[in-house]
């Protein structure tokens, strides 16, 4: 796992980071659709420009590229926290690569 080049050892698994992002007020859960990010708890859909990535987290599978993930960590201009889980590939989302463009975030 690596965040920003930096290991932070008790998030070295996708679950024990959105446990703990969770512990942390981060507990909505966001789906990239057509339209934007779709909170999965309020279905509320979020402009890219209505969301901000505060940081993110990429897992590496150790035997399986297929395993290989990113997390973002995710505020939305009305206070919503949460998080969006996008597998690791070539090609994002087009709503995730919108947004992750519009925040700066490769």
């Amino acid at each position: 796992m690596r965040q920003n080049a930096t290991h932070i050892p008790y998030m070295n698994t996708l679950r024990a980071c959105r446990t703990r992002m969770s512990q942390e007020g981060y507990d909505e859960d966001f789906h990239a659709t057509s339209s934007g990010l779709r909170s999965l708890q309020t279905n509320q859909v979020y402009k890219v420009e209505d969301v901000r990535v505060i940081t993110s987290y990429r897992f590496e599978g150790l035997s399986n590229p297929s395993d290989h993930a990113v997390m973002y960590v995710i505020e939305t201009n009305d206070g919503r926290k949460g998080t969006l889980v996008d597998l690791f590939s070539d090609q994002p989302h087009p709503s995730i690569a919108r947004l992750l463009a519009k925040a700066g975030v490769r």
